[in-house]
């Protein structure tokens, strides 16, 4: 058997620790690869989007590639400490360093070279609905058509074989020798019991109470402030929860002798503060990587939720005109006219009122919108909204949300803010929020009675809005397009279409969304990794380790338990721990838009959870699987 053969033998044999490694490295190479396909599309070449997607993508592509380099090193890293012992048999067998050293660089291309190839023609078999998603995710106009990538394929291959190849090097430069029995004894060499620092145990829970509370408490500009130190502290109190905290509340349930003599418990508990001790940095790698993709992806898609919805908010209508002084008269029916005939055009039928809007001075120096009831009313209907009936002398305060200014404007409702002709004040009786009148200020309602009675006021606006009843909503947004195309030709641009402005926000949106997406699930699926490296890195130890204890009466059912409860330690303590640091800088982000992100935050952080549940549990199965495997012979 020659040297090669024998390499390529060594990697069939320990496929199943080879596995995270190979699978992860297939992943990224595939996301690299869909990244360079969508860059060299033709059609994105030809479209106006190419801007945005080029650079973002190639930016995305930096990122991942720089993250596989450390990902890929990490890996290396930790198979070759699990592998000490098979080192030490294969140089007592008359193997040198340098052969070992060889043999470690060609399983490494081997790996490379099979995660490349098969990555990239993955990436191609899959491109056509990729393509499809992206295509939707983008919001373009071009139709993303299957092409053969073939500059794809030549910058994949070439960049990730460049990346093992440089990985191969650096891995046999550093591997040193050490002495032939403590290789051979690698796993047999016995640990001293991890013991916690209660300085640094209360030290953990100080870092990570101080930084919870500033990033819940500061709001608007404060969070900007607040977010370098805040992600310092709880960076540090992370490390030492998971090497300090963690190993302190182990010891203490071994202590509470009602808790550790319970059932199972104490097979449980005997060596968990071992393993949290040795998985402490991949556990804090893992749960900073994780917070990273939760806070990432929730960040963008609370983002491109507070920019649509608060476009809405502020103007709920489909299309709206406003008018101004520098118009004339002619003009303004002309436009109306054109606006009505084009949706006449393209059969959308909509509902529309024109009103004058009248604006007062108020005791702060602004104009001040004062509409009356059948204003006010005649709008609602068109939102289907509920409608209000006033006195004679009663007057209603709207506080308009203002989303896209940051919150609600700060305005103080004064109790008698209009008066009449006669000299007569009016009372303020209710201040309602609303989104009903195109004003993004607050402004007051009055009753018509009292508005044929309201002084001159400082200046009207002609306003006039349309709302769909009924309509395709693609069309709906040609509509808009070739509205405010020939309408908003020169200042000032009084037409809005709604539709074709969320539209476009979408379009500018999607390719940062899209990127974003990638990058966060790299980031989570190379966490996932690094902890099913872990688990399976002690297999061995945990063969041996259940094989005597099934020798003194473990039952099945006590075995799975065990197993179960120690795998999903493993799984969930980073991941929960990623959840929280996720979930307070979601609502330190809320805090700083003003804007409510528990829609967002539940479903990126649920969906996130519910995948790394059905991976603990497919986990779980191979691995108690291998358990039983070794028991039974």
């Amino acid at each position: 058997m020659t040297f090669r053969r024998f390499v390529i033998n060594n990697v069939i044999r320990n496929k199943r620790i080879y596995a995270a490694y190979f699978l992860s490295s297939l992943f990224t190479v595939m996301v690299f690869f869909t990244f360079a396909m969508f860059a060299f599309h033709p059609a994105l070449g030809q479209g106006n989007i190419n801007e945005y997607a080029l650079f973002g993508m190639s930016v995305a592509g930096g990122i991942i590639y720089l993250f596989s380099f450390f990902f890929v090193l990490y890996s290396m890293g930790s198979f070759l400490q699990s592998r000490k012992k098979e080192f030490g048999l294969l140089m007592l067998q008359g193997m040198s360093m340098r052969q070992i050293r060889f043999m470690v660089f060609l399983e490494n291309m081997l790996i490379g070279l099979f995660a490349t190839v098969i990555g990239i023609l993955l990436g191609t078999v899959f491109s056509k609905l990729i393509l499809l998603i992206a295509e939707n995710v983008l919001v373009i106009e071009e139709s993303l058509y299957f092409y053969f990538p073939l500059w794809a394929i030549i910058i994949s291959f070439v960049s990730f074989m460049l990346l093992f190849l440089v990985i191969s090097f650096f891995v046999t430069f550093v591997l040193r020798s050490k002495k032939l029995v403590g290789l051979i004894k690698a796993d047999q060499q016995p640990k001293k019991e991890p013991k916690a620092s209660v300085f640094l145990t209360i030290l953990a829970l100080l870092l990570l109470s101080a930084g919870y509370v500033t990033a819940l408490v500061v709001e608007g500009s404060g969070v900007i402030i607040a977010m370098v130190p805040v992600i310092i502290v709880v960076i540090i109190g992370t490390y030492f929860l998971f090497t300090q905290l963690s190993v302190f509340i182990i010891h203490f349930l071994k202590k509470r002798k009602a808790t550790f003599w319970k059932k199972t418990n104490m097979i449980l508990l005997s060596d968990l503060s071992f393993r949290m001790k040795d998985n402490a940095r991949t556990f804090f790698m893992v749960a900073i990587i994780s917070t990273v993709a939760f806070s990432a992806i929730g960040t963008l898609f609370g983002f491109q939720s507070y920019l649509t919805l608060g476009v809405r908010e502020a103007n709920p209508y489909s299309f709206t005109y406003n008018e101004y002084d520098e118009q004339t008269t002619e003009e303004i029916e002309q436009d109306i006219k054109t606006v009505n005939q084009l949706l006449l055009e393209k059969e959308i039928e909509t509902s529309q009122v024109t009103v004058e809007l009248e604006y007062y001075p108020m005791k702060d120096d602004r104009d001040t919108l004062v509409a009356s009831e059948s204003i006010y009313n005649a709008f609602a209907r068109m939102l289907d909204k509920e409608t209000i009936d006033l006195g004679d002398h009663e007057i209603v305060g709207v506080r308009q949300s203002a989303a896209l200014m940051g919150g609600y404007v700060e305005y103080e409702f004064v109790d008698q803010p209009i008066e009449l002709e006669s000299g007569q004040r009016l009372e303020l009786i209710e201040i309602i929020d609303g989104d009903v009148l195109p004003e993004l200020f607050p402004h007051y309602i009055v009753s018509d009675q009292v508005y044929e009675q309201l002084t001159e006021p400082a200046r009207t606006d002609g306003f006039t809005a349309w709302n769909v009843i009924e309509g395709k909503e693609k069309v709906v947004i040609e509509a808009g397009e070739l509205l405010t195309n020939e309408l908003n030709t020169s200042p000032p641009y009084n037409f809005q279409a709604m539709d074709y402005m969320i539209y476009t926000i979408n379009k500018s949106y999607g390719p940062i969304l899209f990127i974003g997406l990638f990058i966060g699930i790299v980031f989570f699926v190379s966490a996932g990794s690094f902890l099913y490296f872990r688990l399976f890195t002690d297999l061995d130890q945990d063969k041996a380790k259940f094989t005597a204890i099934a020798k003194i009466g473990l039952t099945d059912s006590e075995l799975k338990k065990v197993i179960t409860r120690q795998t999903a330690i493993l799984f969930f303590a980073p991941i929960l721990v990623a959840l929280v640091h996720g979930a307070v800088a979601l609502t330190a982000l809320s805090h700083f838009f003003d804007y409510n992100l528990i829609k967002e935050s539940s479903m990126v952080l649920g969906s996130f959870f519910v995948i790394q549940i059905i991976y603990f549990l497919i986990v779980r199965m191979l691995y108690i699987k291998q358990i039983k495997k070794t028991i039974r012979i």
